[in-house]
């Protein structure tokens, strides 16, 4: 519903009906049902169907790939998990170490400690080494849609730490 004051401001703003942002606030509808005053659904609630077929298709997946793991992809997980957790700790502590650069900043992200030196390859190395785990893991028991998931987050990963990296770019 558009407030009666906006609603004067869009008469006042433009001359042929309402705003485009009012339009657009009708539209959406009420958030609590979805459903505008005379029963359509709205743009909202279309959305929030489909967020729950989404939901449910990653719910049905994950089960899926659990049931298929092995005791080798459990041990692998847990490689992977470990490789992680140190991904975020070595190379912290080999930059208070001042193995890229000294004076050190206090306190610095994780970012900002694996934008180069020993501390970055150490990142890399770890952040690899923990996705070739997750990786045959996803081979082995993912399906289609898992391989194609990771694959993008592997792709993510990649842009991000390692070709635009933090202190990398043109403007840093």
């Amino acid at each position: 519903r558009i407030s009666p004051r906006r609603e004067r401001r869009a008469s006042r703003d433009m001359p042929g009906g309402p705003s485009a942002l009012d339009r657009l606030i009708s539209r959406l509808g009420d958030v609590t049902n979805g459903m505008t005053p005379n029963g359509e659904e709205t743009l909202l609630g279309r959305l929030a169907a489909r967020l729950r077929q989404l939901e449910r298709r990653i719910d049905d997946e994950s089960a899926a790939l659990l049931s298929r793991l092995t005791a080798r992809d459990e041990e692998l997980l847990r490689s992977a998990r470990r490789l992680y957790h140190a991904c975020s700790v070595v190379p912290c502590l080999l930059y208070y170490l001042r193995t890229s650069e000294s004076p050190t900043k206090f306190p610095a992200t994780i970012s900002f400690t694996i934008r180069k030196g020993v501390p970055r390859w150490t990142h890399h190395a770890l952040w690899l080494a923990g996705w070739a785990c997750m990786g045959r893991v996803f081979q082995s028991a993912g399906s289609a849609a898992t391989r194609r998931f990771a694959a993008a987050m592997f792709a993510t990963g990649i842009w991000t730490t390692f070709i635009f990296r933090l202190g990398g770019g043109l403007l840093s």
